[in-house]
């Protein structure tokens, strides 16, 4: 396990022990079949695959002004294609702690730990993201600064490390920080957001022997409402250099979320379109980090329907384009899901 995987487990389980008031628990876990369509350079293959996945949220207040919450998750699925079985594990744990929703500022502390572990990975047009340790740290505080406008501060800190030996020339530190104003305009709340972040790479390139540093600097305006209908729209800007040549890109990315209720259950659609250009000629297989958040387009329709009190069925269909890992290489994804759920 990496040091900030442990880290955030020992974190989890000093607060599982501790004698913390007004503590709640919950849990879910879901399980289903699955399958998938993969397509790249004109080809196709189709995947069959079985998921299941549970998670708890463990919430406490340890004083009035304080609430802590712990929410290990872990999932598994296995893909079979026509040559090759691959099995996929994920395992993270997220602890924040933060003040309680009173007086013009608030604060939140969190560290985070994710492990992803893929065995057989198989070739293109088939791809799924390689094995590899993340972790975080960072902190949000906001303060209330009159006429109704709130300023979000956000800074986090982590690093990832990837398990195939021919990624780990990915394996880097990375830096984030934001600025943000938020405002209430009409029946929902506006947010426009500043970030900028930069990613130091471990592995240094020859002949030269540098090592790769990018930049990034991104704007993103948002507005949603919450209520009988929940609506969030998204359009955002992203600017990327590098000290390395081939790695400059620009991108634009546009999202939308709708869920509404459904008879006895609810209906939800989640919608993306982004566009990654690269600035100057690189090299075609160069490695990339691959980043939903610049390069992601997808359309998920998803309806939950009850079962009983504490049983659902969730039906998901979804559309999916992506880079590979490789600079500007794609893949789409078409699938098609049944998750049971209990909770």
């Amino acid at each position: 396990m990496s040091h900030p995987a442990l880290a955030a487990a020992s974190l989890a389980a000093l607060f599982f022990a501790a004698p913390l008031a007004a503590q709640s628990l919950r849990y879910d876990l879901r399980a289903g079949p699955e399958v998938i369509l993969f397509q790249s350079g004109g080809l196709s293959e189709h995947a069959m695959a079985a998921r299941a996945s549970g998670g708890l949220v463990l919430a406490a207040r340890p004083s009035e002004r304080l609430t802590l919450t712990v929410q290990p998750r872990a999932g598994l699925r296995v893909f079979a294609f026509d040559t090759l079985t691959s099995t996929e594990v994920v395992a993270d744990v997220a602890t924040s702690l933060g003040s309680a929703a009173r007086g013009r500022l608030r604060w939140q502390v969190y560290v985070q730990g994710k492990l992803r572990d893929l065995s057989d990975a198989p070739a293109l047009p088939a791809y799924l993201e390689p094995g590899r340790a993340e972790g975080w740290a960072g902190a949000v505080v906001s303060a209330a600064v009159g006429g109704g406008w709130v300023l979000e501060a956000r800074g986090s800190a982590g690093l990832v490390r990837y398990t195939p030996a021919e990624w780990e020339v990915l394996d880097r530190n990375v830096t984030l920080g934001a600025l943000g104003l938020v405002h209430a305009i009409g029946p929902g709340t506006a947010r426009l957001t500043l970030a900028a972040g930069g990613e130091g790479y471990s592995e240094a390139v020859e002949p030269a022997g540098l090592e790769r540093d990018d930049t990034r600097w991104g704007l993103r305006v948002e507005w949603g409402m919450r209520g009988a209908i929940v609506l969030q729209l998204e359009s955002g800007f992203a600017w990327s250099s590098s000290n390395r040549v081939g790695f400059d890109y620009r991108s634009r990315r546009f999202g939308l979320l709708l869920s509404t209720s459904l008879g006895r259950g609810s209906a939800q659609l989640y919608a993306a379109y982004a566009a990654k250009t690269y600035t100057e000629l690189g090299p075609p297989d160069a490695r990339v980090s691959p980043s939903d958040r610049d390069t992601g387009s997808f359309v998920v329709v998803q309806t939950t329907h009850p079962l009983g009190e504490s049983i659902s069925v969730h039906v998901r269909g979804e559309w999916s384009r992506s880079e590979t890992g490789f600079r500007d290489q794609y893949f789409q994804r078409l699938g098609l899901s049944a998750l049971l759920s209990v909770r």
